[in-house]
């Protein structure tokens, strides 16, 4: 990319590479939504670089915003050389504002500085906000913004602005000194907050810094939550004042700003009457280390929380203090199988295959029998999909794709793939017929890419075929099990070739019923693309895989630019043109590299061009 485009365009970003993901699982509309860059001409900058003299302040406002909105180095450049021109406080103050959406460090500290010495408050206001972000800001000259006397009286909106851009910059707190201490009793209870925050900011902690902190801790509830939100106390005896207080958002901020000390304190809050406190209390316990097993040992009594999503978090604490060497926490979850509560069963199933414990898979295996909640059945099952060894349990899992919750039955499904269980062949034909609910005939579809028998063929064509009756994820995943199916007869491959020449219409045609027939989802169009790329390389003298492989290249390799812009070299496309488009593109092209054995490579989606459109004109005063 030449200096010119990088200032012009934001950072490209590439489409993934799509091999991979499809090994493992169906590629999905959420590998596909990639956000594509923004970039801007030198035709449309020059175009407002006239526009914003000429146009009027309402339109000019808008202007502001959009530029700000795409992080270009140009439209940076810009918004800095409209900063020095406009007239108008407000806009001024909005120029202001909205730079500061932008890349700090990209701001030359000497253009905002001027704006400090504003006349017009909100201008002012607008400059310290955006000059204590900059990376090369000089705070001496914020300083004089942080006091306020009868000789030099300055505007609290303006003193507030200073005081939080020295707290949102601990780096910057030591510059202050002993002189924050001179705030202790200011008029504006606010700014005692604020200055009291930058005082815990600074490294070495003053002894009236400690003494500010054990007054403020009995005083109004806004200084009580600045202690609070101190990351680093020093007292025990402080922190179980705050975690006694009577309000909860305090006692919450004490736990989500502890950076990992005293957590005996910490432990106390997982009891707490508010959740949202108990959650915060969760989420900080990783943040200790080297503290044995006292943290896990207090998370997993919350898997019989009344409420669900601490019940939940405490799981993903778990998971997350069992990546610390000190922690053992995989007995602890081994022994919650055994609990009489079925959440705790059921939180440690879902924890114990998070963590991928192999040996798991036996106490989980011998709960099924006992097991009466579909929730847990559900778990269970998806943790010996997961932990099992192939063909482990099958005596145990089959007869629970009968289960009458479609919950159970997805997740029997689920297992009967992943451990290509004995008899399963006939229990995901019939799954993937079920009546009552689409994400069970989802899940058998998938079940079958992961156990992919060569009989699969005629159920997966059925379901390729009957648009009008199947979901978008039922085709995805039936195009994505074909590309992996092992035909074990002649008549199999003979299914697999038909399979394939489907395929062909699934991806080129427009196959969905309606008024206007639609094409299928791009994520079908993709797995239809590798699964056929997939079969030619495994069957590499097979002419009709071949064939139907070449005829779905042919139109998703022409190049999507020259399409839209030349849509008359391919009159063949010209009703109802497949979506050619850069996403479809960029499946094509690394299917032509995996089936080349090429190393792959990407490109990027079409970036998004800025354009404006204001028609409004300055009228001068007569």
């Amino acid at each position: 990319m030449s200096a010119l485009a990088s200032i012009l365009c934001t950072a490209a970003v590439l489409f993934p590479i799509w091999q991979p993901i499809w090994e493992q699982e169906p590629l999905s509309s959420q590998n596909m939504a990639v956000q594509a860059n923004s970039e801007i001409t030198t035709a449309v900058l020059e175009k407002l670089r006239e526009g914003y003299r000429i146009t009027a302040p309402e339109a000019r406002g808008s202007m502001i915003v959009d530029l700000a909105a795409a992080p270009i180095p140009a439209n940076l450049a810009l918004l800095l050389e409209w900063l020095a021109q406009e007239p108008e406080p407000l806009l001024l103050a909005t120029l202001l504002r909205q730079i500061g959406r932008m890349d700090p460090a990209q701001v030359p500290p000497g253009k905002i500085a001027p704006f400090l010495q504003h006349a017009q408050v909100a201008v002012v206001e607008s400059a310290i906000e955006l000059y204590g972000k900059l990376p090369g800001a000089n705070f001496q000259l914020l300083e004089p913004f942080l006091g306020s006397t009868e000789d030099a009286p300055v505007p609290l909106t303006l003193r507030l602005a200073a005081w939080r851009a020295h707290r949102d910059h601990p780096d910057k707190a030591a510059y202050l000194g002993r002189r924050v201490l001179d705030f202790r009793q200011d008029e504006s209870l606010a700014v005692q907050c604020l200055a009291l925050a930058v005082a815990t900011a600074q490294r070495q902690r003053l002894p009236d810094v400690l003494a500010w902190l054990d007054t403020a801790v009995t005083g109004p509830a806004e200084l009580r939550l600045t202690v609070a939100r101190d990351p680093q106390p020093e007292s025990l005896a402080r922190l179980r004042t705050l975690l006694a207080d009577t309000e909860p958002g305090i006692r919450q901020a004490v736990c989500t700003a502890n950076a990992g000390t005293h957590l005996p304190a910490i432990l106390t809050a997982l009891q707490d009457p508010e959740p949202f406190v108990r959650l915060a209390a969760l989420q900080a316990l990783p943040r200790f280390r080297h503290q044995g097993d006292q943290a896990s040992t207090a998370a997993i009594r919350l898997f019989a929380d009344p409420d669900p999503s601490i019940r939940t978090a405490a799981g993903e604490t778990l998971v997350a203090l069992a990546a610390q060497e000190s922690c053992r926490v995989p007995p602890l979850l081994l022994s919650q199988l055994s609990q009489p509560e079925s959440t705790c069963r059921l939180q440690a199933m879902l924890s114990l295959t998070r963590l991928q414990l192999r040996s798991a898979a036996e106490p989980i295996a011998a709960l099924l029998p006992r097991e009466t909640q579909s929730e847990n059945l559900s778990a269970a099952l998806t943790a010996l999909g997961v932990l099992a060894e192939l063909q482990q349990f099958g005596e145990l899992i089959l007869p629970l794709a009968e289960h009458q919750s479609p919950l159970v039955r997805a997740a029997a499904a689920f297992a009967i793939g992943k451990l290509h269980s004995r008899g399963g062949e006939p229990v995901l034909q019939k799954l993937c017929l079920d009546q009552q609910s689409a994400r069970v005939r989802e899940a058998a579809f998938l079940a079958m890419g992961h156990f992919p028998q060569g009989l699969f063929a005629g159920d997966l064509l059925t379901c390729l075929k009957k648009t009008g009756s199947t979901t978008s994820d039922e085709r995805r995943n039936a195009a994505w099990a074909t590309g992996r199916l092992v035909p074990a007869t002649p008549a199999q491959e003979k299914q697999l070739q038909a399979l394939s020449q489907r395929l062909i219409l699934q991806c080129t045609t427009p196959v969905i019923p309606g008024m206007e027939p639609m094409f299928e989802s791009m994520d079908v169009i993709g797995n239809g693309i590798f699964s056929l790329v997939s079969l030619c390389k495994r069957f590499p003298e097979d002419a009709v895989l071949a064939e139907s492989l070449a005829q779905v290249m042919r139109i998703y390799e022409i190049p999507w630019q020259d399409f839209m812009d030349n849509a008359g070299k391919y009159p063949s496309l010209s009703q109802l043109a497949p979506p050619i488009d850069a996403t479809s593109n960029s499946l094509a092209f690394q299917a032509r590299q995996w089936l080349e054995e090429k190393p792959f490579s990407s490109i990027p989606p079409p970036p998004s061009s800025l354009s404006f459109n204001y028609n409004q004109t300055r009228t001068e005063p007569k």
